[in-house]
């Protein structure tokens, strides 16, 4: 089954995603498609980076991806399409793809040029009907990014705050707040475990020290909390509230764990 995937900032009250669905499934009929987000904040390239990084594992081997969050779209900045291992991607040279291209054995990347691969006529407002959506459902029919353009080794990166590990702590970042206001670190728990402590405690910055724990209610409930989330990253939470909103916390404030 072929299948292409979107994360986009497009929302849903306008008709951005439906036209980019319609022009895929007139390319490839037989296609599925999945809405991953289309809340991502606008123009949060990091927010729609990350977004794909924790969702695109978990899908089927050959899926296409398709990441729109493109504020300078119509300008000089590339297109690119993309293979990492066994999956596919398309989307604007700004670093929106960067992080997933850090996690792969083999990772292909190429500027996507081939004008037969777009819509005859491309709007300089919206790549993502015009270009991306065809590119992306060509790629599901002939899998063959040679013919899509040249390699392209330059691609934007976008900075990733990787941990500092010390004897005593490790430190990193919020780099993406959910939909619940939980603060999602780049501290993964590879390195927490390099504390060789069975107790530990985590603080941001603002913030006093907090308990990590495996799951919201092992703390009362509007009690701060810190635990490894679904993503594999450290999150700091406060239970059954936003903690975003209660603790006062944003994206690239400063995250440390430390042994107790």
């Amino acid at each position: 089954m072929d299948i292409i995937a979107f994360i986009t900032d497009f929302g849903n009250d306008d008709w951005y995603v439906g036209s980019m669905k319609g022009i895929a499934l007139g390319i490839n009929p037989k296609v599925k498609l999945v809405d991953i987000t289309h809340s991502i904040p606008a123009g949060d390239v990091h927010a729609g980076a990350f977004a794909l990084l924790s969702s695109f594992w978990s899908f089927p081997k050959r899926t296409v991806f398709v990441v729109v969050v493109d504020p300078k779209v119509g300008s000089a900045r590339k297109a690119l399409v993309a293979r990492v291992d066994e999956y596919y991607f398309v989307g604007p040279d700004n670093g929106v793809l960067s992080l997933v291209f850090r996690q792969g054995k083999t990772v292909e990347v190429r500027a996507l040029k081939e004008k037969r691969y777009a819509l005859p006529y491309i709007s300089t407002t919206f790549h993502g009907r015009d270009i991306f959506a065809p590119a992306a459902a060509y790629l599901t029919k002939e899998r063959s990014l040679s013919a899509c353009g040249p390699p392209y080794p330059n691609y934007i990166r976008l900075r990733w705050p990787e941990p500092s590990v010390y004897p005593d702590r490790i430190r990193g970042e919020v780099v993406y707040i959910d939909h619940f206001g939980n603060a999602i670190t780049s501290i993964d728990a590879f390195s927490i475990e390099k504390l060789q402590t069975s107790t530990k405690e985590a603080k941001c910055t603002g913030c006093e020290a907090m308990p990590i724990r495996t799951h919201y209610e092992e703390v009362e409930e509007g009690k701060p909390l810190a635990l490894i989330g679904s993503s594999g990253f450290l999150e700091i939470s406060v239970n059954r509230r936003s903690a975003a909103s209660t603790l006062g916390i944003s994206v690239g404030d400063v995250v440390e764990v430390f042994s107790r």
